[in-house]
């Protein structure tokens, strides 16, 4: 599969790893608004940082509380 895509096995192992990541994060917050999956999926990819991805979903929650 790696010559298939001219890159490395670990390349390729890092690749399916992220994308499992992806999967759970989706399957596990299914219930979960659109915005916190986003969050979620994006703090797997790496675009994120923990903290940030904490602090948004903190603001979200508070936000979401008081609109009820």
């Amino acid at each position: 599969m790696a010559a298939e895509y001219g890159v490395s096995s670990p390349t390729i192992r890092l690749r399916l790893d992220r994308l499992i990541a992806r999967i759970e994060v989706a399957d596990e917050h299914r219930n979960a608004s659109a915005f916190e999956r986003l969050a979620r999926s994006r703090y797997v990819e790496g675009k994120l940082d923990f903290d940030t991805l904490k602090d948004l979903l903190e603001a979200h929650r508070r936000e979401t509380e008081e609109q009820s």
